[in-house]
């Protein structure tokens, strides 16, 4: 990994491919198909408490959803509740009756079907709403690179001039801890379309800040493949 980072430093660069970032616009339409291809599949919405969607199906036995603000998606059972209407046909693998009629309406009990039934049902369920669970955790990673982006510049700044860590930790008090550092941190970015967006601005920070200050990377550092020592 070294050698490419140094090979960045050496002159310029074929052009990166362009990458849109979204902001939270975007995302809420990602969670906004999610909730539609759930209200397909037959679940309504119900509430939203503390960051947290929950839609219940319309047959009881059939569970329901909790889309939580960050995009993580729960199949659960329904527990019991109260509903107008007469009892449904029971489904094959029932355990419990899914209704009793009582004068004020009907108990409806979420636990009717076995639990491989239901596991089955829940793995459908999610087999038929990944398309728009992937589109929103890929707009959601949009949005945090985006801030991670913006809070970047000063963090390798406030490495460079003061030798505060990228990842926390003991002041670093040698230029060469600091590239080294620089290079650590450029490294471990993950090889995605948005590890590489992070990785192309620590880049030019060491093209256009480092490599032009009184400490660059030494002829010794980009003849070797890796930063050794402190």
């Amino acid at each position: 990994m070294m050698v490419w980072f140094l090979s960045a430093l050496a002159g310029a660069q074929e052009p990166a491919e362009e990458i849109t970032v979204y902001g939270s616009a975007e995302v809420e339409a990602a969670r906004a198909a999610v909730v539609a291809r759930l209200e397909e599949l037959g679940f309504s919405r119900v509430t939203v408490r503390d960051g947290r969607l929950v839609m219940k199906h319309e047959s009881t036995w059939k569970g329901k959803i909790v889309l939580h603000n960050d995009g993580y998606l729960q199949h659960l059972r329904q527990g019991v509740r109260v509903e107008k209407g007469p009892a449904v046909a029971l489904p094959r693998g029932t355990r419990w009756l899914p209704c009793l009629l009582i004068p004020t309406g009907c108990f409806s009990a979420g636990f009717a079907v076995s639990d491989r039934r239901f596991r089955g049902l829940r793995d459908r369920t999610m087999t038929q709403i990944t398309p728009q669970l992937t589109a929103l955790g890929d707009r959601m990673a949009d949005a945090s690179v985006r801030d991670t982006m913006n809070a970047l510049p000063p963090r390798l700044a406030a490495l460079w001039s003061d030798g505060t860590p990228l990842g926390g930790g003991p002041a670093l008090n040698t230029y060469r801890a600091r590239r080294a550092e620089l290079v650590r941190f450029w490294s471990t970015r993950t090889n995605t379309p948005w590890g590489n967006q992070v990785r192309e601005v620590v880049e030019a920070f060491a093209r256009g800040v480092v490599q032009h200050s009184d400490h660059p990377f030494t002829p010794a550092e980009l003849a070797l493949d890796a930063i050794t020592g402190p």
